[in-house]
């Protein structure tokens, strides 16, 4: 037998270094380099106070240390105040005191609003979830020939952070919870008129008693014919709707709701106020004192102490029904409109409030943009009014009208004038400056090409570093704002975030399967209502 052979290597030959003595105590020593994990607690939470909440979820998943630091308390409560309350964004279930509130709380509110905005905001938003229920119900006492299962209204229910939904489908007004886990669709209550329901609104003021409110009649077209206005409040515990209060009256002055705040109603085109709560009155603003003839009203909003009125042919400011507690005095009501050239047939207005404090000014230091969908020229298009806080703007005219005819802002300015198709309409907006508007488009797929209806966002954001100066006009006596981009900006998207087909019998009667639409921007809901009873329900957060 032959013993395994052994290699012995030589050892290789040491490479002998150049002796330089005591010249390597002047050699120059490398720095350890600076890195996040050597800077004190205190430091990175200023610095994690300064990004975005997409980056702290990031920074979370880099190391044990920034997963427990992303954990703490204090870190998401600055998070929601600056880059969520400070940016004018809502706050999900915002109506508790955020001190109250824990660690995952405040994050669960802090990641939800930032990821709807940071969605809508993108070049393409895309709904993350989507749901769909039937809402459509057949009462006993109908039969099938005369049932209608169009879903008229929907409408998200104030204070609820989109998770109520009001739909409406004939004479039955239905509240459905929908939670955001998509685990399902649950009825809550529901309310049986008598007539059919031909207008719904929700009550602004979250924390009013009364909920909604809606018209019921003949469903015609002739003034005279009666009309009745029913209140009804949210019963959760017992499930139904319970009747707070009711006007008779006729569809001249009734029709349509425009608004519903605290304990009053605006309906009508006079318009008209109704204080359903408390001193029940109802009272009918005298139109003669205005220099224009006053025709349909397109729009209403409450901001502060004024309520902006857009009609077809003017923007009127006259005092809200109530402001601090006490009822206005119509007696004493301000003569002041702001005339418009083209005819308005839709319009919105969009007032981003962030600041608690400017609830008590009677009007805001932020600009208030109001978008009108008019004809010009044979050309259907929007139109962008702002209105520039300021000094306030004495009208020409104030030497006939008194004191009273002052506008609460300093100027109106139009800003721009986007074409859109005559197909446009449905302009929703919310008090964050988020918005959508329905219109039909072609739609291209990989095989083909049809048209659908489309909903197409928009966003309302204040300009940079917005400077406000005030100079006197040339040749005139009065101050007029020099603003350098001071008015909002519009942005519009070029692609629809939601597509429905339709044929071509739907174009040409104008009658399509999409009949109602609602927009929740606390949670980051859109609602849709078609006419074969169907509502669906989309998530962007």
């Amino acid at each position: 037998m032959f013993s395994p052979t052994r290699t012995i290597q030589s050892p290789s030959k040491a490479k002998r270094q150049p002796y330089i003595g005591c010249l390597n105590a002047f050699a120059p020593r490398a720095r350890p380099a600076t890195t996040l994990q050597m800077l004190t607690d205190d430091i990175l939470l200023l610095v994690i106070g300064f990004i975005e909440v997409r980056d702290i979820l990031a920074l979370r998943q880099t190391s044990k240390h920034f997963f427990s630091m992303s954990k703490l308390r204090w870190v998401w409560l600055d998070a929601i105040k600056r880059h969520i309350i400070n940016r004018g964004l809502p706050v999900p279930a915002g109506d508790m005191n955020l001190w109250m509130l824990s660690a995952e709380q405040l994050e669960v509110r802090a990641v939800h609003a930032s990821k709807f905005h940071d969605n809508w905001c993108s070049s393409n938003p895309t709904a993350r979830h989507t749901l769909s229920f039937v809402a459509d119900q057949c009462l006993p006492d109908e039969t099938l020939e005369l049932h209608k299962s169009t879903v008229s209204h929907v409408a998200f229910l104030p204070g609820y952070s989109g998770q109520f939904l009001v739909t409406v489908v004939g004479r039955i007004i239905a509240c459905w919870e929908v939670p955001f886990d998509g685990s399902g669709v649950y009825r809550v209550a529901d309310h049986i008129s008598h007539h059919p329901i031909e207008h719904l609104i929700v009550n602004e003021d979250k924390d009013s008693e009364a909920t909604l409110a809606y018209l019921t009649g003949t469903l015609s077209s002739v003034p005279s014919d009666p009309a009745t206005v029913v209140v009804l409040a949210l019963d959760k515990f017992h499930g139904r709707f319970q009747e707070v209060s009711r006007l008779r009256s006729v569809r001249a002055m009734v029709y349509p709701l425009h608004a519903m705040h605290d304990s009053y109603l605006v309906l009508g085109h006079a318009p008209t106020i109704w204080y359903f709560q408390g001193q029940m009155e109802a009272v009918t603003l005298q139109s003669s004192l205005l220099s224009v003839q006053a025709r349909e009203i397109r729009a209403v909003k409450i901001i502060n102490r004024y309520m902006v009125i857009v009609r077809e042919n003017c923007l009127q400011f006259i005092y809200t029904p109530i402001w601090k507690g006490m009822r206005t005095a119509w007696g004493q009501q301000p003569v002041s409109l702001f005339q418009i050239r083209s005819q308005v047939t839709e319009a919105v207005v969009i007032h981003r409030n962030g600041v608690s404090e400017q609830e008590l000014t009677d009007w805001p230091s932020t600009p208030v943009t109001v978008l009108m969908r008019c004809r010009e020229d044979g050309i259907d298009m929007i139109v962008q009014l702002d209105l520039l806080p300021g000094p306030n703007k004495v009208l020409p005219s104030a030497e006939d009208m008194g004191p009273s005819s002052r506008l609460p802002f300093a100027w109106c300015e139009r800003v721009s004038a986007v074409p859109v198709p005559p197909s446009c309409q449905e302009l929703h907006a919310s008090p964050s400056g988020k918005g959508f508007c329905v219109e039909t488009r072609t739609v291209s797929s990989r095989h083909s090409s049809y048209p659908a209806r489309c909903l197409v966002g928009f966003r309302v954001t204040p300009p940079p570093n917005a400077v406000h100066k005030v100079a006197e006009r040339a040749g005139a006596g009065e101050q007029q704002p020099a603003v350098a981009n001071l008015g909002n900006d519009v942005h519009y998207s070029e692609r629809p975030f939601y597509s429905r087909r339709c044929d071509m019998s739907e174009i040409i009667k104008r009658q399509y399967t999409i009949v109602s639409t609602a927009f929740e921007d606390t949670a980051g809901r859109i609602a849709i209502g078609d006419r074969n009873g169907q509502v669906e329900v989309l998530d962007f957060a």
